[in-house]
């Protein structure tokens, strides 16, 4: 019995640190919709009509108008993320806040001009995105191109929002810094009800060692 207490001991230890490792996404992203567009041009047009934000729960419910292949490809990326199968290359501690899929929505008058002049050498799309930020907070901002994170430079404008020019519209990843702990929004229950089942579980064992060596003492 009391190997079956050391047991289920290091089973709470390693549940805890196994929890703490899915910190790296904001439970949230399961959810709720991505961020808004506030603003997009390129060569001087406003091109904020055709483009179209497609979050997680967007996705797989295939509520927005974009190409079955971006909605794919943007499914194996969180899924490949949340497995371990891919790092994002970001040096220390980071939290995802956003992961999105960024395309000229379908169908769009547009939509074929806007690619090729973004197929142009030298040629990129500023886009502003309301992420509802600190005016000091850190925001690394990476695109997936190529079966590759490729890093966007991002200004964070003091109102919530960032800006930055983008060479393509793809997967994009809008990540902060983990010393700037994300708002404990989404559904954690199942995380914490492994935590107590196995606080439960050595209690009860606990208590059955104690029973019997209580009774080898009354003998």
């Amino acid at each position: 019995m009391r190997r079956l207490i050391g047991i289920l001991a290091v089973l709470l230890c390693l549940a805890i640190p196994a929890m703490a490792a899915e910190s790296s996404f904001v439970p949230s992203i399961d959810y709720k919709d991505g961020p808004e567009i506030e603003d997009a041009e390129m060569d001087d047009e406003d091109v904020v009509p055709c483009l179209v934000i497609t979050s997680i729960p967007e996705a797989r419910e295939k509520t927005t108008d974009i190409h079955q292949e971006d909605r794919d490809k943007l499914l194996e990326v969180y899924e490949q993320l949340t497995s371990g199968q891919m790092v994002l290359p970001l040096e220390g501690e980071y939290v995802i806040r956003e992961l999105v899929d960024v395309s000229f929505i379908i169908p769009c008058d547009e939509q074929h001009t806007h690619k090729e002049q973004l197929a142009k050498d030298g040629v990129t799309l500023d886009i502003t995105f309301d992420l509802g930020i600190a005016p000091d907070e850190t925001v690394i901002v990476m695109v997936y191109v190529d079966d590759q994170w490729v890093p966007v430079e991002i200004v964070n404008n003091g109102d919530g929002t960032v800006t930055g020019p983008f060479e393509d519209i793809c997967p994009v990843v809008f990540c902060v810094r983990s010393e700037l702990p994300p708002a404990q929004t989404g559904d954690i229950a199942g995380q914490n009800l492994i935590l107590w089942m196995v606080l439960m579980a050595v209690s009860l064992a606990a208590v059955v060692v104690l029973l019997m060596n209580r009774r080898k003492f009354m003998r």
